[in-house]
């Protein structure tokens, strides 16, 4: 092969260009994974809004707690969210608690504070003080506590 004289170093491929998710959703929202996938803010902060209703299945909830737990231990993905979006899911995530309460479902409730506590601690401060606080007050309305309550009946101490 013939050189034509450039000795450069090969330039590093480009990134892929920003696109929206297929909801039609900003790209800007649209933070890629080390796999190779992007993870839409904007369709993950609806579905855990609506954990609470009845037209969401709860599993579909409980699907996007995983992958958002899998997405916040992959640096690709936290480097954008750290960025620009650190505090987009503290109302989802309290939302999603708040529906795993009314839907009297503890595992959902449980996955919620650990994908919750999860991006605490990886946002920083002081997304992660809206987090908590939003978190807090979820659970001082007693409703979560309530709920647990009447699913395991009174404790009775001998």
């Amino acid at each position: 092969m013939e050189s034509d004289g450039d000795t450069s170093p090969p330039r590093p491929p480009t990134p892929a260009p920003l696109r929206a998710c297929g909801a039609g959703h900003p790209a800007s929202h649209s933070l890629p994974t080390s796999a190779g996938g992007r993870v839409c803010l904007s369709c993950a902060a609806a579905l855990l809004s609506s954990a609470g209703a009845a037209s969401t299945p709860s599993h579909h909830v409980a699907h996007a707690l995983a992958n958002l737990s899998l997405a916040l231990a992959d640096p690709a993905f936290l480097r954008p969210l750290r960025a620009a979006h650190p505090r987009f899911l503290a109302a989802p995530l309290a939302e999603a608690l708040e529906g795993a309460a009314d839907r009297r479902d503890a595992a959902l409730a449980a996955q919620a504070c650990d994908v919750a506590a999860d991006l605490a601690a990886v946002v920083g401060s002081p997304a992660d003080s809206e987090l908590v606080a939003r978190l807090a007050r979820v659970l001082s309305s007693g409703s979560l506590v309530k709920h647990l309550h009447t699913w395991r009946g009174p404790v009775e101490i001998d």
